[in-house]
């Protein structure tokens, strides 16, 4: 597979994530729509990182690179940080809580930021040439 390919891959894997998790949440089930979206915009950080060359084996790697890269150097904005930083608390609590609940508010607000996330990532690659218009 070219890196072409899996970057293209892993953007359509965000998009469907970020599709699941809309359908997840008008279904009712808030816990896997904040999962999912989480997941949205873990891929679309993966993909950014893979065209610096940059590969992490943990969550907390990937967000950790995904800052030294995006945030520190002022490519996106700050506060997209605290939107990552939302969504893997909120997908801590989805996945490994069994009484805390995430709300439909939160489930929804978690839909928007991880659209943020990807249309600031798709936005730079688009920019740097990765991917067509």
């Amino acid at each position: 597979m070219t890196r072409s390919e899996e970057l293209l891959g892993m953007l359509a894997k965000a998009e469907r994530s970020l599709r699941s998790a809309r359908l997840l949440a008008a279904d009712g089930s808030f816990d896997f729509a904040a999962s999912r979206a989480y997941y949205a915009a873990f891929y679309a950080m993966e993909a950014a990182l893979l065209v610096h060359n940059v590969e992490a084996a943990t969550h907390t790697g990937v967000i950790g690179e995904f800052s030294k890269l995006f945030f520190k150097t002022e490519i996106f904005p700050k506060e997209l940080s605290k939107t990552i930083g939302n969504l893997f608390r909120e997908r801590q609590t989805a996945d490994y809580e069994y009484i805390a609940a995430i709300s439909l508010a939160e489930a929804e607000a978690d839909c928007v930021g991880a659209e943020l996330v990807l249309a600031h990532v798709r936005e730079y690659l688009t920019k740097q040439g990765f991917l067509s218009r």
